[in-house]
């Protein structure tokens, strides 16, 4: 259960450039208290993506924040990656970040995601997807009583034709 003066957030993510900001700010937000971080596919594969994550919370110094692997693909289709934008690994360009000093928890994503928000008192909790919604998709699906739960979805979506 989150502080009460902090909301309970949890970050369903492909970390790319993007997402590392992401997971920076709401790891560091005084406002805020990050249950744990779902991964996706999206910008890279999810073995990439996932790494993404232990990597950045390693950078930052907050190896406390559970990380849990999620979709590999969308529901519908084939996955569509950007490596023209984020590279082969979802963060080219830098070799600046350490290797994790964690290891992503066994449970799947969705589970984990469920217990943290059922959790947390009904209607405090935000999920922000910044990433395909495979995961929230099968949270909803799976989870339905989590609706219940959620203040509010925070989604970062939308393309002009294909996208991922």
């Amino acid at each position: 259960m989150a502080p009460l003066d902090q909301t309970p957030l949890w970050l369903d993510c492909d970390p790319g450039h993007d997402d590392a900001l992401a997971i920076i700010l709401a790891a560091h937000s005084p406002d805020i208290h990050l249950l744990g971080i779902s991964t996706t596919h999206g910008n890279t594969s999810l073995s990439h993506t996932t790494e993404n994550a232990l990597r950045i919370l390693t950078a930052i110094n907050r190896d406390d924040i559970p990380v849990y692997a999620g979709a590999e693909k969308p529901i519908m289709r084939p996955p569509i990656y950007a490596p023209q934008i984020h590279g082969e690994s979802g963060l080219d360009g830098t070799d600046l970040l350490p290797l994790s000093s964690s290891k992503v928890r066994t449970e799947k994503a969705i589970n984990a995601m469920a217990e943290a928000i059922l959790g947390c008192p009904p209607g405090e909790t935000v999920l922000c997807a910044t990433g395909p919604v495979t995961n929230v998709a099968h949270l909803i699906s799976v989870y339905p009583e989590v609706a219940d739960h959620l203040r509010e979805v925070v989604i970062m979506g939308g393309a002009i034709g294909s996208g991922k």
